[in-house]
């Protein structure tokens, strides 16, 4: 399809366009900056998605954040999560579990109802 040609709808087995591909799912970890320098790149990471989905998958971190934001003592990490057969819905809240590292509390950003509720090795995640 080219700018500017118009669509036929009636071959609905032609698709247009993908609005969005959930076959890999990126996770945005915000980690304490005391648990900087203890990650490492294509390190497996525990992902826990919130009920009602829940279950538990495995990712591996692909970005380590070098900029940390002092106001909350955090640092960002994003990790990649296969998600086959797009059995996983996309935006759900999660935790993950980070062998050698320890959560804290990490200060909710603006907008975000209630303090964050972990166990003491999971992290507050996010996938996108």
């Amino acid at each position: 399809m080219s700018a500017g040609e118009l669509a036929d709808n009636r071959d609905l087995r032609k698709p247009i366009l993908r609005l969005a591909d959930i076959g890999t799912l990126f996770v945005e970890v915000l980690m304490p900056i005391e648990a900087f320098g203890k990650l490492a790149l294509e390190q497996n990471v525990e992902v826990l998605p919130e009920p009602p989905v829940g279950g538990r998958h495995m990712a591996k971190v692909k970005v380590i954040d070098r900029v940390h934001d002092a106001a909350s003592g955090t640092f960002g990490v994003r990790l990649e999560m296969a998600n086959p057969g797009s059995k996983l819905p996309a935006g759900i809240k999660c935790k993950a579990s980070i062998a050698g590292v320890s959560g804290r509390p990490v200060v909710a950003p603006a907008g975000v109802a209630g303090p964050p509720r972990k166990p003491p090795s999971a992290l507050p995640a996010r996938p996108l």
